[in-house]
């Protein structure tokens, strides 16, 4: 019985590190993405229409001046993108445009511009768990012929791999990738066409815009791409917001952890030091270090289940939301098991281009994962933001409170 005891532990030592490699490896590929393709975009409203005067006045600037024109058919007026990349983004793709095709750059006086109506469907999870967007297509052209495109793109972000460009022509075409990613945006390359059509999904940029309401508005932005990708990429820093208070809670919810037999000392310290380096100089609505809801989380969970994969996941529920680290760099360090408990507890869709979930998709996300865990650190999580509603403002309040009754 013992030997099956060591191979059972054996086993499980040997799933873990595996777990915990598999994630390093992503983590390693998203440092790289990272390094390629992150943009921190300055989102504003722009007008189509003084964004196309302005691009004409730009384009007749270039050393092979072209003229532009508009082919608009949407009804969309005004989006919201960062204005500097989005003129950046057209101009490479005049460069790139008069670039690929050297015999007869001299003969192209005017390029076309076509705007239409289209949609995103975003993967959120891998169990198929998706999210479709209105969306603008956007094509540039030598060709006046009418562009033919899809109704819907499926978003291909987790699939980027970066090839470094081996001339001028690709690396202009490296600059828009990582300006239409960087909007959450999809792209497709028509070489034969000399054209590119760019798909954008609905966030602060640039190429799609959601559709809701009047047309002539831009809307809230933060529907896929969330601010926290504005964010440099970083590790976790000082400094941290800690109190007398907080320091005892931290204490003694180490303690009974470890009187408990729950978790070592060290991985609870390390658990715990971790989520505190994340979260930084982050407070509550009640002035309180963040830090502290984390282990109310868990200090609630307690009284459910002793699950210590539960116990890690609750410390770092909302590190995803917080910071730029990742679910692959919390299963290279915690193990697949508490990165998917964190993963279906968070708002963020679980890959490094963090995707936001409203309340409803976050709920049936919940919903579609097996593991009793998660429901119950979410459960906690919510119990604790009831119990802590007095800080918030009043209009807060009735929001959570009618959210809760529906």
């Amino acid at each position: 019985m013992q030997d099956n005891r060591l191979t059972a532990d054996l086993k499980e030592t040997l799933y873990s590190s595996t777990d915990r490699l598999h994630g390093y490896g992503q983590f390693i590929e998203e440092s790289r993405y990272t390094r390629e393709f992150h943009l921190c975009l300055d989102p504003k409203p722009v007008d189509i229409s003084s964004f196309f005067r302005n691009l004409v006045s730009k384009l007749a600037t270039l050393e092979c001046p072209v003229s532009i024109i508009l082919h608009k058919q949407t009804q969309v007026a005004t989006f919201c993108a960062d204005p500097i990349r989005l003129e950046q983004l057209f101009v490479d793709w005049a460069y790139y445009i008069l670039s690929g095709n050297k015999d007869t750059v001299n003969q192209i006086k005017t390029l076309h511009l076509y705007i239409l109506d289209t949609a995103i469907e975003y993967s959120l999870n891998k169990e198929g768990f998706t999210k479709t967007l209105p969306a603008l297509s956007f094509v540039l052209t030598p060709n006046l012929a009418q562009p033919i495109i899809e109704g819907i793109y499926k978003d291909s972000l987790d699939e980027l791999h970066y090839v470094a460009p081996k001339d001028v022509h690709e690396l202009y075409k490296h600059t828009m990738f990582r300006i239409v990613t960087a909007h959450y945006g999809c792209c497709n390359f028509m070489e034969g066409d000399q054209c590119i059509s760019i798909k954008g999904s609905v966030t602060q940029g640039g190429y799609s815009i959601p559709i809701k309401g009047s047309v002539t508005q831009p809307i809230d932005l933060m529907e896929i791409r969330d601010d926290i990708m504005n964010k440099i990429p970083q590790e976790p820093c000082y400094p941290i917001a800690q109190t007398a208070a907080s320091l005892a809670q931290e204490k003694a919810l180490e303690e009974f952890l470890v009187q408990e037999n729950l978790l070592t000392r060290p991985i609870i310290q390390e658990a715990i030091q971790f989520m505190k380096l994340c979260h930084g100089d982050q407070v509550r609505a009640s002035g309180e270090p963040y830090y502290i809801h984390p282990m109310a989380v868990v200090e609630l969970l307690l009284e459910e289940t002793n699950d210590p994969y539960a116990i890690i996941a609750a410390l770092l529920h909302d590190v995803i939301e917080d910071s730029k680290v990742s679910i692959a760099y919390i299963q290279s360090k915690y193990g697949q098991r508490v990165a998917d408990i964190v993963a279906t507890v968070t708002h963020m869709g679980a890959s490094f281009w963090k995707k936001k979930l409203s309340k409803s998709e976050s709920e049936a996300h919940l919903r579609q994962f097996k593991d009793l865990a998660a429901v119950q650190v979410k459960l906690a999580d919510r119990l604790h933001n009831v119990l802590t509603l007095k800080y918030r403002p009043k209009e807060k309040q009735i929001k959570v409170a009618q959210g809760l009754s529906s």
